[in-house]
Order: structure tokens, then sequence, then C-alpha cells
């Protein structure tokens, strides 16, 4: 057997083992360094020198290139959270739609957060207690709350025009587009993966009253009464809103931008704060920050294993000798880096890192680079959302829910939609239009 086809197995056998590990609740720390080893040794890679000098280097330039992203976004879901400003948005937005669109309430609650900067890994901590208060209010079974809350925190809102987080930056960094590149393909991708979502939850909510399946409280959170003073829901948009306007309208940085909005919403809400200790939250938001950036840096460490493959090389090589068409390449190409990897932003800076410098050179033939950046952005958040991912593995965690139970919703609404819809629509119309 050949060395290529050999390394080929080792990757593909290297992502059976993640799957596995990930369905029994191994840590993704543990996942990320298994699966590295696997790939390099049968890739016929020397360990000691691969992990060394490519493995733990994958992990360290991820952390080092995002970590400041991850703090502050962090920072700031810790103050919505502590100080009540999310579940103040939440209550609203639960009022406005009531206990038959209690699954529309969470996905646009939640989306709310995720366009304001805060990073999905925080909030779903301030967003799952809302999620119980409305699913307990519409009888809908808690095993369905993380398929909710992943259309709102990924999908749409994380990939979409204008979105802060940084599956919508890493392509402002390497092609030099705007956050609103590609607005009307983009746009209306966006809106089918949220209604097509909504409605498929919803289409489960009846499946499960059917089945005569009701709210459980769940047994890992204590029930307490709500009595605590919240900011008004208006003053608590403020700083989201902030973030959202200065890094779309204005082209602020977007550390920058969120270091500001940090520190507005500790003006903001520090009467709300509990005993008025704001630092508390900065150090939680620290913490917190630093075991989410590990957990997907491990992973991504593992696709810098993956680039040292002769499989990789074979593939890049024959990628780049094809001519294949720059917009399918760059939908086609981050999904399959996303499955790989288990991380959407691990895809895209391996993508870029790869074919970056082939994506400008296709710009500079006439190919429309806004239309490349949405289709990578989009194509990241398909095979990304697949068991292993340590995102996936921190919602089901928060939400006591397991694999078996949770899952699937999320396989649907996380990939299934995302790759219909971009490859049926989005990318279409890239191809008509540019």
């Amino acid at each position: 057997m050949s060395s290529i086809a050999l390394s080929g197995i080792g990757i593909l056998l290297s992502l059976v083992v993640m799957t596995i590990f990930a369905f029994k609740g191994i840590s993704t720390v543990i996942c990320g360094c298994v699966a590295a080893l696997i790939t390099i040794v049968l890739s016929g890679l020397p360990v000691l020198e691969t992990m060394s000098a490519n493995y733990i280097p994958g992990v360290a330039s991820f952390f080092i290139s995002y970590f400041l992203i991850f703090l502050l976004s962090s920072i700031m879901g810790k103050i919505y959270e502590q100080t009540g400003a999310a579940k103040a948005v939440g209550e609203k937005l639960a009022k406005t739609f009531g206990p038959k669109m209690a699954m529309a309430a969470v996905v646009v609650s939640t989306a709310i957060l995720i366009y304001g900067g805060i990073t999905s890994f925080v909030v779903i901590f301030a967003i799952f207690p809302i999620a119980l208060v409305l699913f307990e209010e519409a009888d809908i079974p808690t095993r369905l709350i993380p398929g909710a809350a992943t259309l709102g925190l990924w999908s749409f809102a994380m990939t979409g025009p204008l979105s802060t987080q940084i599956q919508n930056i890493i392509p402002m960094n390497y092609l030099g587009t705007s956050s609103t590149a590609a607005l009307g393909p983009g746009g209306l991708t966006a809106i089918l993966c949220f209604g097509i979502g909504v409605i498929y939850l919803m289409w489960e909510e009846k499946k499960a009253k059917k089945r005569g399946e009701h709210f459980v409280f769940p047994a890992h959170v204590e029930k307490l009464e709500d009595t605590k003073e919240k900011p008004n829901w208006l003053i608590a948009l403020i700083p989201i809103l902030f973030v959202i306007i200065s890094f779309n309208a204005f082209r602020l940085n977007i550390v920058y931008a969120l270091l500001i909005t940090d520190i507005m919403a500790i003006i903001l809400f520090f009467k709300y704060f509990p005993d008025r200790n704001f630092m508390r939250a900065i150090n939680e938001g620290a913490a917190g920050a630093v075991t989410v950036i590990i957990n997907t840096a491990a992973i991504v460490g593992f696709g810098s294993v993956v680039k040292m493959t002769p499989f990789y090389t074979f593939a890049v090589d024959a990628i780049v000798n094809l001519q294949m068409n720059p917009y399918v390449l760059s939908f086609a190409a981050t999904n399959i880096f996303a499955g790989l990897m288990g991380s959407s932003s691990g895809s895209l800076g391996l993508f870029y890192e790869s074919l970056g410098d082939l994506m400008l050179e296709y710009g500079q033939a006439g190919y429309n680079l806004e239309f490349i950046h949405r289709l990578s952005s989009v194509g990241c958040a398909g095979l990304d959302s697949l068991p292993y991912c340590g995102a996936i593995i921190s919602v089901l965690n928060v939400c006591g829910v397991t694999h078996k139970e949770g899952y699937f919703p999320i396989f649907i609404n996380c990939t299934v939609i995302p790759i219909l819809v971009g490859a049926l629509v989005l990318l279409p119309l890239c191809m008509l239009l540019g």
C-alpha cells in the first residue's frame, strides 16, 4: 500500500476515533492528541518531532492569533450572565414570541448575543437558563434545547454578513474584504438557514409531544426563584448594538470594539453585579476564555499535523492542478477541512494558509473575492459540527444532555441545512452573479 493511501487511512481512522471519544465524553484535548498520533504513525512521520514541531505550534498559533477575541468576548459574556443583562433580553423576546414560538425565541435571543460579539462557548451559559424558562412554559423536552441553541449559536449567526464572529473575520484578514461581503446572497442564505431550522425544530417539538414527552427540569441544575434585579432590556441592548455598529459600519478593529464594549457594559450594568464586584466577571471570563480556546486549539493542532501528511500534499496538488472554479473550491474545501478538524475557525485558517494565495490570484483574474469570502465562511460551518467538535461537547455538557439524546437536531441544523442551503442557494447565486 502506498504512503499516500496509508496516510489517508490514518486521517480517516483519526476522525472515527475522535467521534467515538466524543460520544464517550472524552476531553477534546485528548481527542486532538490521540488523533494526531494516529495520523503521524500511519503517515510514517517521526512521532516526537512532528508533535513538537507541528502539533504543538499549531495549537499555539491558533491561541496567539485569536486569544484576545476569545478573552474579551468571554468577559463580555460573563458580564451579561452575572448582571442578568442576557436574561433581560431573553425574557423580553420570550414575552414577544410567546410559548408557541419558544423555539424561535431561543434561536433569536442566542443570535442577538452572537451578533453582539460574545463567543458561542460563553453564550450558551447565558442562554441555557432562559431556554429552561421558555421550554418549561411551552412543555418542550429539554433534550431539544441544544438543537435550538446551536442554530442561533452557529449556522447563520456566525457565518452571515455583519457577523462579529471570527468565522467572518478570518476571510476579511486574508482577502481584504469587509464584514458585509456578499451581503445579498449571504443575507438570503442566513435567512433560509434560520427559517428552515426553526420550522424543523417546531416539527421535532410536535413529534416529541405526540410521543408523550414533557419538560422535566434538569437534575444538574438547582431551581431557584428569580428575584434578582436586572437591567432594562433596552439598556442591555446598548453594548450589543455598539459592537455590531462599530465593527460593521465604522470598520473598527474587532479587538478594540470588544474592549470598548466590555468597559461600556461594566459602566452600564455596574449596580447589577453581585456585591457590585465586576472583577469576578473579568476573572471568570478570563479563565473561561483559556479553557475554551485550548479546547478548540487542540483540534486545530490536529489540522497542522494533517498538513504534513503525504495524503494532504497529494490532495492539495490535485486541487490546484484541477483548476477548479474558486467558488466551488472555497465552499467544498472549507467543508472538508472542517470535517477533518471539527472546527469552523480552524478550517478557515487551514484553507487560507494552504490556498489563500491561490484565492487572491483568482481575485486578480476577475473572480469576486467577496463571494469567495462568504462561500468559505458558510462552507466552514457545515462538517465542523460532527460529534467530536469541542463546541458541541461543551453545549451538551452545559445542557446536561448526552450525544445520544441531543446530537441529531444539532446535526440537522448545523450540518445538513447549512450544506444544502449553501450548495443549492448561495453557490449557484455566486456563480450566476460572479
